[in-house]
């Protein structure tokens, strides 16, 4: 594997994770950077770990997923085995952290190489293994995940849909695409990929985006091929 390539670094902050982090993929340094939240009535930001690949050369270079810290930190504290990340200790036993779509391999100073699997169903901020991928097939638009309230409950409850973001930006005149509950976009997913126990990491490392129409998803895959599931 090659070696990774720094990039400059636009977040100058010093953390334990500074320089030990690398794409598992192509072997290039990730770099720490600060994403801010575009929908939220607060200015908020979090941490996320990018292939400096990615970042430079595109996705087509590299396709990595980025880990965000806080999933690193909690990965890292397991792996030594504490509650709560010990950083003097990690700086003193960890050599180098290996990211690839489906796991984070920690390399320690004596030789010891141990494995965190990286888990989809329980992404922060309301993110998950589509996140990014699905886009409307009439306009053109990114589809987003919104949570639509359950009508008929007394108590308050929720479930997930996803609808054409020009929609939103636009009202129906611009777009009239039908919404997709995420219940159905998984149930597509699992019967495509054929692997309901990974379908998740198998969807981030295989499906470059799916196209939504009212009748029908298209999956389109990084090898070149579509894949088409009618909608009910």
């Amino acid at each position: 594997m090659e070696r990774g390539k720094t990039a400059s670094n636009k977040n100058k902050q010093i953390t334990c994770f500074t320089g030990k982090v690398q794409c598992g993929k192509c072997g290039y340094k990730c770099s720490r950077r600060n994403i801010t939240h575009s929908k939220t009535t607060e200015r908020s930001s979090y941490k996320r770990w990018l292939c400096n690949a990615r970042e430079t050369k595109g996705i087509k270079f590299c396709d990595l997923n980025p880990v965000d810290e806080d999933l690193l930190r909690t990965a890292s504290a397991h792996i030594l085995g504490n509650k709560d990340l010990d950083e003097e200790r990690f700086l003193k036993e960890i050599d180098r952290i290996l990211v690839f779509d489906d796991r984070i391999e920690f390399y320690f100073t004596n030789g010891k190489i141990k494995n965190w699997s990286r888990d989809y169903s329980t992404m922060p901020r309301g993110r998950t293994c589509f996140t990014g991928k699905i886009k409307c097939g009439k306009c053109g638009s990114k589809c987003i995940r919104n949570p639509i309230a359950h009508s008929k409950t007394t108590i308050r409850e929720y479930y997930e849909r996803w609808t054409c973001d020009g929609q939103r930006k636009h009202k129906m005149a611009y777009c009239d695409l039908k919404s997709l509950n995420e219940d159905e976009l998984r149930k597509a997913t699992v019967a495509l990929l054929g692997d309901k126990a990974n379908y998740e990491v198998r969807f981030i490392q295989e499906v470059d985006e799916v196209i939504l129409f009212d009748d029908k998803a298209i999956f389109d895959l990084k090898d070149g091929r579509k894949l088409e599931w009618q909608r009910e």
